[in-house]
């Protein structure tokens, strides 16, 4: 269904330069102008650093190899990194391979949607995607996974030009596998060679552009077997590594879990009840092309899903096949459901700003007290610095959601398109009022500096001991501290001096042969504090 022209210029206008600059707005605010936080954020920057120094066909994290997952991600994160730091910390830099990706993939869902569904719904897909609420933390994050989106979401534009453009439908095809494959490894690759699969099934496919699957296979073969074949000429055992954490990362499970369940629910959102409308539309007509593509793949993407050992990871290419489906469903809602959406949307979305700016006057000001306290508990210490900066972009925000509320003409898009332009907002103003103070509690910064200083620049070997990934990467991104793991020690003069143990706040401190130099914990961190201790002589 067209929407008529008149609809558009309130809520959704036809000119690409809002929907562009309302993605690039939701991309960057919250993407370059905080610390690198665990888990996924500062391990993945850390990796990418660390190929300033280490070699760049194998990531290392804090001096040790790491092959959960091909490269490609930490090698453009690693150039942005560096090309970006005259302007921006490093870090910040680096990220911008997340808003490179993410936004590479809703580009690539809008021409698909377009070619499969129309110019409606090409307009409402980007909008879609960026406020699927399990695409926030990923997309403002250091995240390989999102190059599964990226390639994933290409891999159906191009499919849906297979015969309008046979040449570049067939260049984009070989060019999506092998991105696929060089950012997330196994677990990118075969949803897509699944949905390859299914589309030479179809008619559509198998009969039109032959030549272009054989275009689309020489170029995407030398890019899928050049890295695997790069670490084997390396390292024959790293190859084995990496192929043994591959075949982890798919895992074993079979049945949905009720967590993978719950993430489901939220992470969904709105476009999994939308892709169900849409599947309930079109029940009758599965098999015309179209359909037959978005449900087959959102098929193959959901078992990825449910076998998946990381499901937040695998969760990804399964979003861009629903964005893809719910498209043209968000102007296909019955009048009674696209109420119920509208309202609670508008609902939902505004008593959530109006939370915002009720914790932002209390961080700033102190007041309401009751309020504060909420605020001060969890990062003690915490002092706020005032941005005109920051103020404007909540005021504007909140400004441009109030005039959406009181004056968006009635359309049978304005359920969907509000909540869009709803989530961007909110975003907008939790990063601007909200992020200095998740950041203070979320950074390992200070913690790295005062080891450190107790350390000084030359400690020689320091052991470790109860350290994950997240802590080795934050000490050695920040501050260049490298630890090892505890081996035996055959040699007096292969003894390291210093050891760190991470441990619970009420756990022992005593321990035997050594003396505890330093206890560090972030702000209010209840469940882990790190330990540095000297040996005894």
């Amino acid at each position: 269904m067209k929407l008529p022209a008149r609809y558009w210029p309130e809520i959704l206008p036809p000119e690409k330069a809002l929907v562009f600059g309302l993605i690039v707005v939701y991309l960057l605010f919250g993407l370059v102008d905080h610390d690198p936080w665990r888990i996924d954020d500062v391990v993945n920057l850390a990796i990418a650093h660390s190929m300033n120094s280490e070699q760049w066909l194998i990531p290392h994290l804090a001096g040790e190899p790491w092959l959960t997952s091909p490269p490609l991600y930490h090698w453009l994160a690693a150039l942005l990194g560096n090309g970006l730091s005259a302007i921006v910390p490093w870090h910040a830099g680096a990220r911008v391979s997340s808003a490179i990706a993410l936004g590479g993939g809703v580009y690539a869902l809008a021409i698909a949607a377009r070619h499969l569904y129309g110019p409606d719904a090409a307009r409402i897909a980007p909008l879609l995607a960026v406020s699927t609420l399990g695409l926030l933390v990923p997309a403002h994050e250091a995240q390989p996974s999102l190059t599964s989106f990226l390639a994933i979401a290409w891999q159906l534009a191009a499919l849906a030009q297979w015969e309008r453009r046979p040449v570049a439908a067939s260049i984009a095809l070989g060019l999506a596998l092998g991105i696929g494959f060089l950012g997330s490894g196994l677990s990118s690759l075969l949803p897509m060679l699944g949905l390859l699969v299914a589309a030479a099934l179809h008619p559509r496919w198998r009969r039109s552009n032959r030549a272009g699957w054989i275009i689309a296979l020489l170029i995407a073969t030398p890019l899928i077997a050049a890295w695997p074949l790069a670490l084997a000429n390396q390292d024959v055992s790293l190859l084995q590594r990496w192929w043994d954490n591959e075949l982890l990362s798919l895992g074993g499970h079979t049945a949905m879990s009720t967590k993978r369940l719950e993430l489901l629910a939220w992470a969904a959102w709105p476009v999994m009840p939308l892709g169900l409308w849409q599947l309930w539309l079109v029940r009758k007509r599965l098999t015309d092309a179209r359909n037959f593509i978005a449900f087959a793949g959102l098929a193959i993407t959901l078992i990825f899903f449910l076998r998946s050992s990381e499901p937040a990871h695998a969760l990804l290419p399964m979003l861009a096949m629903l964005t893809l489906i719910a498209a043209p469903a968000a102007g296909q809602l019955r009048r009674g459901a696209a109420n119920a959406f509208d309202w609670f949307g508008a609902m939902s979305l505004t008593l959530f700003m109006a939370l915002i700016w009720l914790g932002g006057v209390a961080i700033f000001t102190g007041l309401p007290a009751r309020v504060a306290k909420n605020f001060t508990k969890p990062a003690p210490g915490f002092v706020p610095e005032w941005s005109w900066v920051a103020f404007a972009a909540a005021v504007i925000a909140t400004l441009i959601w109030i005039r959406l509320l009181v004056s968006a003409p009635r359309s049978p898009w304005r359920a969907a398109s509000r909540w869009s332009f709803g989530v961007i907002l909110s975003w907008v103003l939790l990063v601007a009022l909200w992020l200095p103070w998740i950041d203070y509690g979320k950074t390992y910064r200070p913690v790295s500096a005062d080891f450190r200083r107790e350390l000084g620049n030359t400690p020689g070997c320091i052991e470790r001991r109860g350290l994950d990934e997240a802590h080795r990467a934050s000490l050695d991104y920040f501050d260049g501290i490298r630890t090892q793991p505890i081996g035996p020690k055959t040699e007096e003069q292969n003894r390291c001096i210093f050891r760190i143990v991470q441990a619970t706040p009420k756990s022992e401190r005593h321990l035997a042969g050594w003396t505890l130099v330093l206890d560090r914990a972030r702000p209010a961190d209840r469940k882990e504090t790190l330990r540095l201790y000297r040996r005894n002589e």
